[in-house]
C-alpha cells in the first residue's frame, strides 16, 4: 500500500511485461521529464489500474510509453491505463513509444494530450478518457484510435511534419469489424 512518487529529473516507473499493477502514484512538480512505460517482453501487454495524480505545471513533463526502447518499433505493445488520471492546469500528458497506450479511466486531464512520436497510438476506451484536454496529433504515423461506441468532444489538432499519415481510426476489440465512434 502507499503511493509511489515520480520526482526529480528523468524519473521512470517501468511496468514489467504482462503485469497488472495498481498502486497509486503522483507525478510531482519538481525536476524534468517523468515516464510511465511498459517494458518489452513476450506478452507485450501491461495494465496500470492505480490512480495517477499529475501535479506537473509544465506541459510535456509526463510521458506514457508503450515501448521501452525507442528503436524497437514494437507496434503490438498495449499499455492499458484503467486507473483515473487527474492533472493540474497546463500539465497534460505526452503519449510516446511505438505501441498503443489505451486509456479507459474516467479521467480529469487538463492541458494537452500530445501523441508525439512516430508510430505512437492512443486508444480511447471511455467517453471521458481524455478529460477536457486538447488532443495534439503531432508526428509521423501518430494515431488516435476510438473504440466502438466512444464519443469525444475534445479539440483535435493535427500538426508536425507534412506529407505523413496522421489519423483517427475506430478500433474494434470484439469481432474485428469496426462499428462506430464519434469525434464531435
Amino acid at each position: 500500500t502507499g503511493t509511489i512518487s515520480l520526482a526529480d529529473t528523468s524519473a521512470t516507473l517501468v511496468l514489467s511485461d504482462g503485469i497488472s499493477f495498481g498502486t497509486a502514484f503522483t507525478v510531482s512538480d519538481t525536476g524534468g521529464e517523468k515516464v510511465l512505460q511498459l517494458q518489452n517482453g513476450t506478452t507485450n501487454t501491461g495494465t496500470y489500474s492505480g490512480a495517477i495524480a499529475v501535479n506537473e505545471t509544465t506541459a510535456g513533463s509526463f510521458d506514457i510509453s508503450s515501448n521501452s526502447t525507442g528503436g524497437d518499433f514494437s507496434y503490438n505493445q498495449i499499455l492499458t491505463i484503467s486507473g483515473d488520471i487527474t492533472s493540474t492546469a497546463g500539465a497534460g500528458v505526452d503519449i510516446i513509444g511505438d505501441g498503443v497506450v489505451r486509456l479507459t479511466g474516467n479521467n480529469n486531464i487538463t492541458g494537452t494530450v500530445n501523441i508525439s512520436n512516430r508510430g505512437s497510438k492512443l486508444r480511447v476506451g471511455n467517453d471521458n478518457a481524455l478529460g477536457t484536454a486538447d488532443v495534439l496529433i503531432n508526428n509521423r504515423a501518430a494515431e488516435l484510435q476510438l473504440e466502438d461506441g466512444i464519443t469525444i468532444a475534445n479539440d483535435l489538432t493535427f500538426t508536425g511534419e507534412s506529407n505523413v499519415t496522421k489519423q483517427i481510426t475506430v478500433h474494434d476489440g470484439n469481432d474485428g469489424v469496426a462499428e462506430s465512434a464519434t469525434a464531435s
